[in-house]
Order: C-alpha cells, then structure tokens, then sequence
C-alpha cells in the first residue's frame, strides 16, 4: 500500500517533466472516488489496528476492499487505461480469493525479506499450499527501493495502469472555446 501511494505521489510530481498539465488532472471525473480511500483505511484498519477473535473476519474484510476497489473501476471504466488498472485488480483478487483471502507470498520472497510468520492477520504470507501462486507476491523488488517489499503481477499492473492514466489525463489538449476558434475578425 505505501509503495502504491509513493508511485501516485511520483507520478503526479512527474506531470510536468513530461509535459503534462496539472490542470488537466482536475478534469478527470470519477464515480465513486470515495470507494478507494474508503477501500485503503479498511485494509490499513485490519492489517494494524483491529483484531479478530474468528481467523475469518479479517479474511472476508480483506475481500471487501477489492470489491469496493472493483467497483470503482467498473464506474470508472470509460477513464483512458482504467483498464490497466482493472486488469491488476483482477489478478490480486482472483488469487487473494483462490487463497481464502490472504495473497500467498512465494517462500523464496519471504526469504529474500527475512519476513517472519506473525500471529495476526497479513494480508500477504506464505501458505502451506498456496493456489495461482504465480499470480501472487512472488517479485522481490530491489534492495534499494523504498518500501523493499514483495509484489505480484497484478501490482505491476496497477502501477503501469496509474502511470498511463495520470500520464494520459495529464497530457488532453486545452478545451477551446466556440469564440476562440473563430477569426478574430468575426468576433464581437
């Protein structure tokens, strides 16, 4: 999740290098908007906050918030490259509900990031015998990088999905005005 909010930080900090306009973003209209922040306190609430007494709670929560973000890109559909995004979506949650909720994380990743079994809810860890693991958390990102964590394909989608749409947004042309096209000569 950090890593998903630095990549929307950079990319709208980008805008201009590639001659983009921030104005440009401000006509961007989205449905529902409310669904993806909604859909990023909830996941942020049962991955660090609350706790469950049912092993099943935290799970179906967890699924919640892909609906809700799903149902924000279907309202959305008609934004340019949405569909990218869509597409990540799609692939996290077909694995995350092929696996009871949870993204399996490859043990190779798991090691790579010394990352420890806990006791509580993650939203990613290693299964004992995951499904679509190929879709899962299997893409160490470099040591270097902020935020080192474990991604899927479907991350990777996502993020090339938010580059293409801010970059695309960013990039329409300046409305023009029925007055400004006519001759000079012809306007009152």
């Amino acid at each position: 999740m950090l890593l998903l909010i630095a990549a929307v930080v950079a990319v709208v900090a980008l805008v201009p290098l590639w001659g983009g306009r921030y104005s440009a973003l401000t006509e961007l209209r989205f449905r529902q908007i409310w669904l993806v922040p909604a859909a990023f306190v909830l996941q942020f609430l049962i991955m660090a906050v609350l706790e469950f007494d049912s092993p099943v709670v935290a799970p179906v929560l967890h699924l919640v918030t892909y609906a809700m973000v799903g149902a924000f890109v279907v309202l959305n559909r008609s934004v340019r490259w949405l569909w990218v995004v869509g597409l990540g979506w799609a692939s996290n949650t077909l694995v995350i509900a092929a696996n009871g909720g949870v993204m399996p994380t490859s043990e190779s990743a798991a090691r790579t990031l010394d990352r420890e079994p806990s006791s509580t809810f993650e939203n990613s860890a290693v299964l004992d015998d995951p499904r679509l693991i190929v879709l899962g958390d299997v893409i160490v990102g470099p040591a270097w990088l902020p935020f080192r964590n474990a991604y899927s394909i479907g991350d990777v989608l996502l993020l090339v999905g938010l580059v293409l749409v801010v970059w695309s947004a960013s990039r329409r042309p300046v409305a023009v005005s029925a007055d400004d096209r006519a001759p000079a000569s012809d306007r009152p």
